[in-house]
């Protein structure tokens, strides 16, 4: 998988690259019978080792029906697949 996101203004003119992250390497947890993958960012004490120049949040949840999972809230983007 291939993850774009927009770049803060102050960033916009850095060189273009990138790093590729072994999935293996991404961290993985369950919240009661919710998995959560941590794509990129910090989540439920467990943080992604893709850098990034904005903060970012970025988890894959597989989630069975009528589950709950509650994020705090918090000032920056956000994605969930």
């Amino acid at each position: 998988m291939q993850l774009w996101a927009a770049l803060p203004v102050e960033c916009e003119e850095v060189a273009p690259a990138f790093i590729h992250t072994p999935a293996q390497y991404l961290p993985a947890l369950e919240r009661g019978s919710v998995r959560v993958q941590v794509l990129i960012g910090e989540a439920f004490g467990v943080r992604s080792p893709v850098a990034t120049l904005a903060e970012t949040l970025y988890l894959d949840v597989n989630a069975p029906p009528g589950a709950r999972l509650e994020l705090g809230s918090a000032d920056l983007e956000r994605a969930l697949s």
